[in-house]
């Protein structure tokens, strides 16, 4: 067991999903106290999951959010995979990341150029703004998320059954 506090201020990220985490309705800040670097030189790209509300207001038990204290860097690729809690997104801009200095890329594997693409369900549209607030991270967003629907063709050979292995049996 380590007798003395962890000596480093920075958390460091390379690949995978990061998703605060909190209880029902799932809703929480995560704080990072000291550096936080997302990279993906060395695996694929990071996933950053956020549930937000049809209102824009940022953390506080209304939409994740993730804080650092320090400085943010990240570099090359970063998803931001969006979940609306309630099917409907507010127009406006989200907090999704606050820093007191953010960094695009050039972190110690001399990444490139921080690259975001927004993951939303369909109808939900976004674009990432790292430049109206100095520091922070920012999901312009609108729409209402709908579903698509499948429907069942009906088209098997054998009496109409069920037939996941021969023949495709959805329309769309």
């Amino acid at each position: 067991p380590r007798s003395t506090p962890f000596p480093y201020t920075t958390l460091f990220r390379s690949g995978g999903s990061f998703t605060p985490v909190a209880p029902s309705p799932g809703i929480a800040t995560f704080t990072v106290n000291g550096d936080l670097t997302l990279d993906n030189s060395l695996s694929s790209p990071n996933d950053l999951n956020f549930l937000l509300n049809n209102t824009t207001t940022p953390g506080g038990g209304t939409n994740d959010l993730i804080v650092v204290t320090g400085t943010l860097n990240i570099g090359d690729n970063v998803n931001i995979v969006i979940s609306p809690l309630t099917g409907t997104l507010a127009a406006g801009k989200y907090t999704l990341m606050e820093s007191s200095h953010f960094v695009s890329g050039g972190d110690i594997n001399g990444s490139g150029m921080a690259n975001f693409t927004v993951i939303a369900p369909r109808g939900i549209t976004g674009t990432i703004d790292t430049s109206s607030q100095p520091g922070n991270i920012l999901l312009q967003a609108s729409g209402t998320s709908t579903p698509g629907n499948i429907n069942w063709a009906a088209t098997s050979a054998a009496n109409n059954n069920w037939d996941i292995h021969v023949t495709q049996n959805w329309k769309n």
